[in-house]
């Protein structure tokens, strides 16, 4: 389930939630200084930082559609120490998937090196205490690999398709054909479909 607040997040539940309470149980039975984060805190961050702040606004739960691969963790627990904070966690299998899935749903990832996974105990229980995982990525190579990838070939055919439906293909009138959850919606300003997160974090990362 999706929760848009000051992080755009994937709430855990049924089969997942149960799997997830017996690593956590193994964590804390095996580390004296841990300490359970609750039932209810435990989430999967797609999106956070400046670049979701100023999208969030525009997006709606009821918008994004829940992924078509299967969710599941790799069960091997691991512990990340940073500042003071120490957290263990379990990482989600297909990282790529999921990076495709927050691209597409929102037209752009805004942490290129996150690290999907789920935070299971820190030292307070305190969601918020837990160690932010974004790891060093070369995202502009992984960003020519997804442009080129099957997907985003067949993205870009439906686009030029709809342009010249509507007898717009290459008319230079500054606006694009949006795509949305996986639907053409119409058109906009090129400096809107353009101007979302992947422009401004290639920025960032120049700096």
């Amino acid at each position: 389930m999706i929760k848009v607040e000051s992080i755009l997040k994937w709430i855990i539940e049924g089969s997942l939630l149960k799997k997830l309470k017996m690593v956590r149980a193994q964590i804390l039975s095996k580390n004296s200084d841990a300490v359970a984060i609750s039932d209810n805190d435990l989430h999967i961050t797609l999106a956070a930082g400046t670049g979701w702040q100023k999208l969030r606004s525009r997006i709606k739960a009821k918008d994004i559609d829940v992924p078509e691969f299967s969710i599941d963790i790799d069960p091997t627990v691991k512990v990340i120490e940073k500042g003071g904070s120490k957290s263990w966690y379990v990482k989600l299998k297909n990282q790529q998937d999921w990076k495709e899935y927050v691209m597409d749903s929102l037209q752009g990832t805004y942490d290129s090196g996150r690290v999907y996974h789920i935070s299971l105990a820190n030292l307070t229980g305190n969601k918020e205490d837990s160690v932010a995982m974004i790891e060093d990525r070369d995202y502009k190579d992984e960003y020519k690999k997804f442009q080129s990838s099957k997907k985003m070939k067949k993205y870009r055919t439906e686009l030029n398709r709809y342009n010249r439906r509507k007898g717009t293909y290459g008319n230079h009138d500054r606006k694009d054909a949006s795509h949305k959850n996986g639907r053409i919606v119409g058109f906009e300003d090129e400096s809107v479909n353009r101007g979302r997160a992947e422009k401004s974090r290639l920025k960032e990362k120049k700096k």
